[in-house]
């Protein structure tokens, strides 16, 4: 019985890929507050895929991401695409305005702008710490 000479690389790949695939989409939700985002996810997924695909064959990757769910996928990234630019044109932006869409960005002025932020009194009332 002869052993196949990609046992190995079968190996590492399979400990690797959901590595690959986790730090992707870490790299995707986390986009937000460091570099990254979802053009730097897409190439770490892909790179996953790919991965699988050399190591595994491309009928086996086929048979692990089936037609079905790339179509779904790609039309769904569409959708979201367009609906995100038309939901920012709706509240009063330019398409793909994300400051439109963020709650923060226009917040509504202190109605007491005067009003004392601290209202617990200060224990010391006394404005020179030193009496010498």
């Amino acid at each position: 019985m002869a052993m196949s000479p990609h046992v190995v690389l079968k190996v590492v790949s399979k400990l690797l890929i959901p590595f690959i695939v986790v730090y992707g989409f870490y790299v995707h939700f986390h986009g937000e507050y460091s570099p990254g985002g979802g053009f730097q996810a897409g190439v770490i997924l892909a790179s996953a895929l790919i991965l699988y695909a050399l190591i595994f064959g491309v009928e086996a990757a086929r048979k692990a991401v089936p037609t079905a769910v790339v179509r779904v996928g790609f039309a769904l990234g569409a959708i979201i695409y367009a609906g995100v630019g038309f939901a920012s044109l709706l509240l009063g932006g330019e398409f793909l305005d994300y400051d439109v869409l963020h709650p923060m960005a226009n917040p509504k002025p202190n109605p007491y702008p005067n009003a004392n932020p601290n209202p617990i009194p200060n224990p010391n009332p006394n404005p020179n710490p030193n009496p010498n």
